[in-house]
C-alpha cells in the first residue's frame, strides 16, 4: 500500500487562475456542497455514491444526496492526491489500467473500510458515508462494475440500471421504437424508485420530483446559453473556467442555489460579451481542447495562454442542448424524466443520431472561430479510447472542408500523473503552436 503521498514536479502543481467572478467563487460551493454531504445523516438526508446520468431529479426528491464518485477524481487530481489512491486501489489487485476516476473512488473506499472512517486525506472532508450506490450501464461497463467492487469495502446496498440506445443509423422517428425506448427508461425509473423507497423508508413525492425537474431544465438552459456566448471575440469563457464552473451542474443540478448560480454565469459572461473584455491581454488564437482534460494541472490553459495568447475552449463538460419543452408535463414528472432521457439522449448515440460526432466537432470548428485542437488521450478511459477514430475522422473532415485547421494528440491521464511528462506534453505543444501560427497566417492571407 502506499505509504505517502505522491509527489509531483512543481511545474505540474500549478494550478489555474480564474479568469471570471463565478470561478473565482466556486471553491466556497464546493465546499458547503460537500459539507453538507458529511452532515446529511443529522438532517435526516441519505447519501448515494452514483455516477453521472443518475436521474438527480429523483433522488432529490426523497431527500438522497447524489455524489458522483467519478468526479471526485478530478478533485483529488487537482489537490494532487489522486495518483496516493490509486496506489491503495492497485495495492488490492486493480490494474493501472482501470479508469483512474474509478480507482481513485476504490482507494477512498479502501482506506475507508481500514479506518472505519474517512480518510484525513480526502479533499474536502471526503464524499461522505454512503447509504447506497447506484449505478448504470452507460458508456462504459465501469460505471457499474466498480460500484459492485464497492461491495468489498462497503456494507451498503448497490442498485444497477440499464440504459439502452439504438444505434445512431437506425430511424429515431420510428414511433414504434421510440416508444420502445422510452417504455423501457420508464420501467427502469420506476425500479430505482422503488430501490429508494425501501432504502429510504419514504415514498417519492411528486410535486417535489416536479419542483427538481423545473430546476433541472432551468440550469441546463442557462448553462446551454451561458456557453453559446464564447462564440464571441474575444472568448469570455476560457477551459479552465469552464471546467470550474461545471461542477454544480454535475453534483447539484435540483438546487435553487444552482439556479441562482448558473444565472450569475449567464450574466456575467453576457456583461463580459457586450463590453469587449478578454480574460487576457491579447487572444492571438482559439484552441479546441477535445475531450478530456488534465485535471491535476488545469493550470495548463494559463500556460497556453501566458505563452502563446491563446484562448482554450473545451466543451466536454458542458450541459449540452436544451431538451424539448413540449416532451415536460410536470404533472408526470417521472415519465417526462423518461421522455428527456430519449430526447436529450443522455448517451452518445443519441447526440450522433442528430448529428454525427464528427459534424459536431466539424460545426464547433467552424462556429467558435478555431485555430487548432488539442486532443488529450487517455489510455485508462474506455468511453474516450472508443472516439479515437472518430477524432481521426474528424482531422479527416476538417482537411476535406479545406479549413486546415491543425490537430495535434498528447497523451496522458486525467488523474495519475505518474504517466505523464510535463516536458514532453509542452514540447509537443510549442512545435503545434508553430504549425497553428503557420496556417492561421495562411488563412488570413487568402480571406479563408
Amino acid at each position: 500500500m502506499a505509504d505517502e503521498t505522491t509527489q509531483q514536479p512543481k511545474e505540474q502543481t500549478v494550478g489555474a487562475v480564474k479568469a471570471t467572478e463565478v470561478a473565482q467563487s466556486m471553491r466556497g460551493l464546493r465546499r458547503a456542497y460537500y459539507t453538507r454531504i458529511q452532515e446529511a445523516h443529522d438532517r435526516g438526508e441519505f447519501v448515494a455514491w452514483t455516477m453521472w446520468g443518475v436521474p438527480e431529479e429523483i433522488l432529490y426528491a426523497m431527500d438522497v444526496l447524489p455524489v458522483l464518485a467519478e468526479n471526485y477524481g478530478p478533485i483529488c487530481a487537482a489537490k494532487q492526491i489522486g495518483p496516493y489512491f490509486c496506489e491503495i486501489a492497485e495495492s488490492d489487485g486493480f490494474s493501472m489500467d482501470i479508469c483512474s476516476y474509478l480507482r481513485t473512488g476504490l482507494g477512498i473506499a479502501k482506506k475507508m473500510h481500514e479506518l472505519g472512517d474517512i480518510p484525513p486525506e480526502a479533499p474536502y472532508g471526503g464524499m461522505g458515508k454512503p447509504d447506497m450506490l447506484i449505478g448504470n450501464a452507460q458508456f462504459c461497463d465501469g460505471r457499474f462494475k466498480w460500484l459492485q467492487q464497492l461491495g468489498r469495502y462497503l456494507d451498503v446496498p448497490y442498485f444497477g440500471y440499464d440504459i439502452q440506445d439504438w444505434p445512431y443509423d437506425w430511424d429515431e422517428n420510428d414511433e414504434g421504437l421510440k416508444k420502445h425506448f422510452i417504455d423501457h427508461y420508464y420501467a427502469q425509473l420506476k425500479r430505482l424508485v422503488a430501490f429508494l423507497e425501501k432504502v429510504t423508508g419514504k415514498k417519492l413525492d411528486k410535486y417535489r420530483l416536479s419542483q427538481a425537474l423545473a430546476n433541472w431544465m432551468k440550469v441546463q438552459k442557462l448553462f446551454y446559453e451561458a456557453c453559446q456566448l464564447r462564440k464571441h471575440h474575444p472568448n469570455p469563457l476560457p477551459a479552465q473556467d469552464s471546467a470550474t464552473i461545471a461542477f454544480p451542474n454535475l453534483h447539484m443540478k435540483c438546487w435553487p442555489e444552482t439556479v441562482e448560480f448558473y444565472q450569475k454565469v449567464y450574466d456575467e459572461l453576457k456583461y463580459r460579451v457586450e463590453n469587449n473584455l478578454s480574460t487576457i491581454p491579447e487572444e492571438k488564437y482559439r484552441l479546441l481542447w477535445y475531450l478530456i482534460i488534465p485535471w491535476f494541472y488545469i493550470g495548463i490553459y494559463n500556460w497556453l495562454e501566458q505563452e502563446f495568447g491563446a484562448t482554450t475552449l473545451c466543451p466536454t463538460y458542458e450541459g449540452g442542448e436544451v431538451p424539448d419543452e413540449e416532451i415536460i408535463d410536470y404533472d408526470y414528472p417521472l415519465e417526462s424524466i423518461a421522455r428527456k432521457m430519449y430526447n436529450r439522449a443522455w448517451s452518445v448515440n443519441a447526440m450522433l443520431r442528430r448529428r454525427g460526432g464528427v459534424q459536431q466537432s466539424v460545426d464547433f470548428v467552424i462556429d467558435y472561430d478555431i485555430d487548432g485542437v488539442i486532443s488529450m488521450l487517455v489510455a485508462s478511459c474506455r468511453a474516450t479510447t472508443n472516439l479515437y477514430q472518430t477524432w481521426r475522422e474528424f482531422n479527416d473532415a476538417l482537411n476535406q472542408r479545406g479549413l486546415r485547421i491543425p490537430s495535434c494528440a498528447i497523451e496522458a491521464d486525467m488523474v495519475d500523473t505518474r504517466t505523464y511528462s510535463d516536458a514532453l506534453v509542452k514540447e509537443r505543444i510549442r512545435a503545434f503552436m508553430e504549425t497553428v501560427d503557420q496556417a492561421k497566417r495562411e488563412r488570413e492571407k487568402e480571406g479563408v
